[in-house]
């Protein structure tokens, strides 16, 4: 099989993989010379060879002639069926090693887009980790503010529960809406805080997803850019051993054809009996 430089050399790498995990396991096509046609044409013309000088009839010389066309046509049909035979084995064996090739570039290409895809996970939660910790940090440092306010809200709850007189639960009702107010400045600062680190988190999120959805498609499409070139490679490939096969029919017919003019030389060399 030739082998025919690609561009990229991991495709160059993956052919010399694919030829060389190919062995011929298939038992081995013989020659033309090997097949019980061939042979029977060749003892047919050596048979003629040693009648040359015999004489013959007009009947006996073109029973000869017949015979030895019946040979030729015999082997010329095994030249055919040689060639659709390696031609279908050619087909077969480059067909599996294309789908093998394929499927190693594929395997490679799924593994690639796992990798990216467990770093990109990883770098999510770092990020889930850094927010969860900086709200945890803002919520700590405006807990000494918040608690003790919301303690003195239930507390006035509960004197207010207790009270009956209208004056003093005004009084109480009045304390509570005081505490409540100075308890939603704290809880709007503090929220004010968290929004900035919740936006910061959004914000590197999305820069995390765009850039592994980008390095995730250029693993994709390279891959598909080495699969379209290693099938461009495996049809150069075919083409090629296709010729050969066709040049192999040539000196098949070639091989034939003389032993056809050998034994149609003989028949005319006999003289013709008197």
């Amino acid at each position: 099989m030739k082998k025919h430089l690609l561009t990229l050399p991991l495709v160059l790498t993956l052919l010399f993989a694919a030829w060389g995990a190919s062995p011929a396991t298939a038992e081995p096509i013989p020659g033309i010379t090997k097949t019980p046609q061939y042979r029977m044409l060749l003892g047919t013309v050596n048979e003629l060879e040693g009648k040359k000088n015999v004489p013959v009839t007009p009947t006996r010389r073109a029973s000869y002639r017949q015979t030895l066309d019946n040979k030729v046509s015999a082997a010329k049909v095994q030249v055919k069926s040689l060639f659709e035979r390696r031609t279908v084995r050619v087909k077969s064996r480059d067909d599996a090693s294309q789908r093998r090739q394929v499927r190693n570039i594929l395997i490679n290409q799924k593994r690639q887009v796992e990798a990216l895809e467990a770093l990109q996970a990883s770098k999510l939660a770092d990020a889930q980790d850094d927010y969860q910790a900086s709200v945890n940090r803002i919520n700590s440092q405006y807990a000494p503010r918040l608690d003790p306010l919301v303690n003195q809200r239930t507390a006035l709850k509960r004197k207010l529960a207790k009270t009956t007189r209208p004056a003093k639960r005004q009084q109480i009702q009045e304390a509570i809406n005081t505490v409540q107010a100075k308890i939603n400045r704290v809880v709007d600062a503090r929220q004010i805080e968290t929004q900035v680190v919740t936006t910061r988190y959004q914000a590197r999120v999305q820069a995390v997803n765009d850039t592994f959805v980008v390095r995730i498609r250029t693993v994709r499409n390279r891959g598909k850019q080495l699969v379209l070139q290693a099938n461009r490679a495996w049809k150069q490939t075919y083409r090629a051993d296709f010729a050969q096969l066709k040049e192999r029919r040539t000196d098949d017919f070639s091989l034939v054809s003389r032993l056809r003019e050998r034994g149609a030389g003989y028949i005319s060399s006999m003289p013709p009996k008197n």
